[in-house]
């Protein structure tokens, strides 16, 4: 599990001057379904249970009947039979005066969200207490894609396979300087990175968008192209989008994205930052539907990925029911929405939340694309300790902006490294990768 009891536990281990490694896990779960830690000490408590490499795993040696019965029920808060006494893990009596440690997976509620389990154990963390992900049915996600890519259920993103996926990412502005930029991918991957947003121009050939996505998938992240171009980002003049539609997407580079050994390790993003909120969203809305469409004819089967509107900034994009306007004209309805936290209306914790809020409420799969810098734009910085921490709780995903290429000035400040063929990172870039939500702790491959 994870989310809040991981943080509480992790606390309560701190104060105890024990490592905040443990992780407390439902005890009656089959031992089959989670690796063996490598280390016991992975154990502090002795309770077998562990956790290495973002997921929980089992000490094979402990016995569940070691475990003394809980003094009190107060130990136990959310119910699940285990609670936490004089440094150890315990048992709850039953009324019969028995123990709970065979506690059935049946006893616990069916999650109302898969985005409740970032790391893909099957359980998760609602309303204070523990959860168990559906593995069944269209309808809750989690089951294995007919069509092999990877899908949009229930306001979550799952890979092939059907394991939810929390994008992780680095946008790397390849199209500019490819020769230069294709070196970046390796040390990339090094960061933990689980994905890679991918700049084209209309310049990139064929030959150079198969060599990135080559790189990408040989290291195990998702490849998400994009398409950026002066006519394109922050402008809203609908025949350029259309054109970059037919010429790019549906023209030069169509045969390498429909390749087949890219199945299910892609995801389109149609246009970078394109759009205005003129007539109330009705052209941007009418121009994307368009769009949908026409990639949907020419064969493409993979999440479309669409920025919102004004520089990605606008989450009223896809408020009052606009997105779901763009689901309804996606025969696939397999949609992803972007939005970019920049400038005023990123600028506090409280814009942050209610976005993040508002967009969870209309249903719809999410992700921050791109996002700003504490020390960055002021006096409207966005912070992205907040942000990382923010998304991390909620099990959103994002992209950090970017490896390297942001020129002179301060948009220099949002390099992450001063090389693109080593990971020299600057402090922007050590904050994304090594901090406390950074990718190093939170980032999971794709499964």
């Amino acid at each position: 599990m994870t989310g809040n009891k991981k943080r509480l536990a992790s606390l309560l281990l701190c104060a105890l001057g024990l490592p905040a490694t443990l992780l407390l896990s439902p005890p009656t779960l089959a031992a089959t379904t989670y690796p063996t830690c490598a280390s016991a000490s992975s154990d502090p408590d002795g309770d077998g249970w562990g956790w290495e490499n973002n997921t929980s795993c089992k000490v094979a040696t402990t016995s569940s009947s070691s475990y003394p019965t809980c003094s009190s029920a107060s130990s136990d808060p959310d119910g699940d039979g285990w609670g936490w006494e004089n440094n150890a893990s315990c048992k709850v009596a039953t009324s019969g005066g028995g123990n709970t440690g065979s506690t059935s997976s049946s006893s616990y509620p069916t999650c109302s969200s898969a985005s409740s389990d970032p790391d893909g154990d099957g359980w998760g963390w609602e309303n204070n207490a523990s959860c168990k992900v559906s593995s069944s049915g269209s309808g809750s996600g989690g089951s294995v894609s007919s069509s092999g890519e990877m899908y949009v259920s229930g306001g979550q993103l799952y890979s092939a396979s059907g394991k939810a996926f929390i994008a992780r990412g680095i946008n790397l502005q390849y199209g500019d300087n490819p020769t230069s930029a294709l070196p970046a991918i390796t040390p990339i991957a090094s960061t933990g990175a689980n994905l890679v947003r991918l700049e084209l121009r209309k310049t990139t050939t064929a030959a150079q968008l198969r060599s990135a996505l080559d790189a990408i998938v040989a290291k195990g992240m998702v490849a998400m192209p994009m398409y950026w171009e002066s006519d394109i980002t922050c402008q809203s003049n609908a025949a350029s989008l259309l054109a970059a539609v037919n010429n790019q997407w549906l023209g030069s580079w169509k045969s390498v994205l429909q390749d087949s050994k890219y199945r299910g390790k892609i995801l389109l993003n149609i246009a970078n930052e394109w759009g205005e909120d003129t007539n109330n969203y009705a052209d941007y809305l009418t121009t994307y539907q368009s769009a949908i469409q026409s990639l949907r004819s020419g064969g493409y089967t993979m999440p479309l990925v669409i920025d919102a509107a004004h520089c990605g900034q606008y989450v009223d994009s896809f408020l009052n029911g606009r997105g779901s306007t763009l689901l309804t004209a996606d025969p696939k309805k397999n949609l992803l929405f972007s939005v970019h936290a920049y400038h005023w209306k990123w600028d506090s914790h409280a814009e942050i939340d209610s976005a993040i809020a508002a967009l969870k409420a209309q249903g719809l799969a999410f992700l921050f694309g791109e996002f700003g810098d504490y020390h960055f734009q002021a006096p409207y910085n966005v912070d992205h300790y907040y942000l990382l921490n923010k998304t991390q709780d909620e099990a959103v995903g994002w992209i950090a902006w970017s490896w390297k290429g942001n020129g002179a000035g301060e948009e220099q400040l949002l390099d992450m490294s001063y090389d693109y063929d080593k990971a020299t990172l600057s402090p922007h870039g050590n904050d994304i990768v090594n901090g406390e939500d950074g990718l190093k702790q939170t980032s999971v491959l794709l499964k």
